[in-house]
């Protein structure tokens, strides 16, 4: 399997949870509704373009950092998609549509609040949003070296709109052995992985806005024995012959579907495409709008 193509940590995440979602993505297909947590995504977009402008500027030595500057590249790209979305038929529902007035706000609180409490100020940033080609074109947040003599460190950002106190450390703790994180280090070579949480407000209770620096995920059996590495080869190779098939014209309903079709969060953006439309594309188009994948 020496030659087997790599795909990105969260395509090979959505494809081990159902390998069907991971096609419909692929095709492009979406909800006409714009819900809460695809505002949430829309909302770490334009974060993670203004946190790209400011490492950028960090790295090259700007010493006076023009906070104006940098919220407006993050707007522009939540006015981008928001507006790419709009234009392709989508909407944005209607219990949704206050939260998403709001975005804007959120993300002057958010990159104000991270540039008051940088946790990584006292470290030597070395790449900004890189694009790794030969490793599934997965996209790192930031490299940098704390400085520790132990060597570079992958950092990853977490936006978390409302958290409350009690979730924190499971909040950290579940990026400790995500396919992210392994991929991540394996793309960098770095033997570390941080996350910095942001988090704007509680849930049920109400909290001071923070930054938070998470220990360092170091040493892994999993993934320093290599089986991490076996598993995601293995798991490439499905994928890689599951596109394929989708390209020599095999239909949708070819690719196995999960069984599983709501997890704590809610049901699956696709549960309807199966379950009520039997992937038939004239029906889906009721509910769901196929916009074209950038290359």
């Amino acid at each position: 399997m020496q030659d087997v193509p790599v795909f990105s940590p969260s395509a090979t995440e959505t494809f081990s949870k159902c390998p069907r979602k991971w096609a419909l993505n692929r095709a492009g297909w979406k909800p006409r509704t714009i819900q809460y947590p695809e505002l949430c995504a829309v909302l770490g977009d334009g974060f993670s373009a203004s946190m790209n402008l400011l490492n950028s500027m960090l790295i090259e030595g700007v010493v006076t950092l023009p906070r104006t500057e940098i919220l407006a590249v993050g707007q522009a790209a939540m006015s981008d998609k928001l507006a790419a979305y709009l234009e392709a038929g989508r909407r944005i529902h209607t219990k949704d549509e206050e939260f998403a007035d709001l975005l804007p706000l959120r993300l002057e609180q958010a990159v104000n609040l991270y540039i008051d409490h940088n946790p990584l100020k006292d470290w030597k940033l070395l790449q900004s949003e890189k694009t790794y080609e030969q490793h599934g074109r997965c996209r790192i947040d930031v490299l940098a070296d704390p400085l520790d003599s132990l060597g570079p460190a992958v950092v990853d950002y977490k936006l978390k709109v409302k958290l409350d106190p009690e979730w924190l450390d499971a909040e950290i703790d579940k990026h400790a052995k995500t396919q992210q994180r392994f991929h991540y280090q394996w793309a960098t070579g770095a033997k570390r992985f941080y996350i910095v949480l942001v988090v704007l407000a509680g849930n049920r209770k109400k909290i001071t806005p923070y930054v938070k620096l998470s220990a360092p995920f170091g040493a892994s059996p999993y993934y320093d024995s290599g089986l991490w590495h076996q598993d995601a080869m293995a798991q490439w190779y499905f994928m890689a012959t599951a596109k394929a098939e989708l390209e020599r014209g095999r239909p949708m309903y070819a690719i196995p579907g999960s069984q599983v079709h709501e997890d704590k969060w809610g049901p699956c953006e696709f549960e309807d495409a199966c379950l009520t439309h039997v992937l038939d594309e004239k029906a889906m188009a009721v509910q769901y709008v196929q916009i074209q994948r950038s290359k």
